[in-house]
């Protein structure tokens, strides 16, 4: 089956609180494992910037799924490319809850989470936000 990654920004119609975003994560990792879909999340004060893998099919189907969720807005795909293998192999729901801290000490982080960030007008790259989601998870697997 050929794979596909697939990298978007998103806002949420409302600010959510760590427990409140718990039960949707434990949800959809069920749901992602189910349909063979591998990423991370990162979500930071209202917005979430998210790595999705997995076949063509599977990942548009989820992606046209992310668009119709009345809780995000504002949806900006970033970027699809085609894969040999995963990035994220082990993660089907990666997720990090990014602080002033995280975004202080990478330093490779390009802000995706600054209120005025639009990626058409900043010209973000793709790779650019791989490397951070990237980064990210090899902080969280230590």
């Amino acid at each position: 089956m050929p794979l596909i990654q697939l990298i978007y920004k998103s806002s949420a119609t409302n600010q959510f609180s760590e427990c409140q975003l718990a039960p949707i994560l434990t949800s959809t990792a069920k749901n992602n494992e189910v349909n063979q879909i591998t990423g991370m999340l990162l979500y930071r004060e209202g917005c979430f910037i998210q790595v999705l893998e997995g076949g063509t099919t599977q990942v548009q189907e989820l992606m046209m799924r992310i668009k119709a969720d009345p809780r995000n807005e504002s949806i900006n795909v970033l970027g699809t490319q085609a894969m040999n293998s995963r990035d994220f192999p082990t993660w089907c729901m990666g997720s990090h809850l990014a602080s002033d801290s995280d975004l202080l000490t990478h330093p490779s982080f390009v802000d995706f989470f600054s209120d005025s960030f639009d990626s058409h007008k900043a010209h973000i790259k793709y790779g650019a936000a791989l490397i951070a989601l990237k980064a990210f998870a090899n902080k969280l697997a230590l």
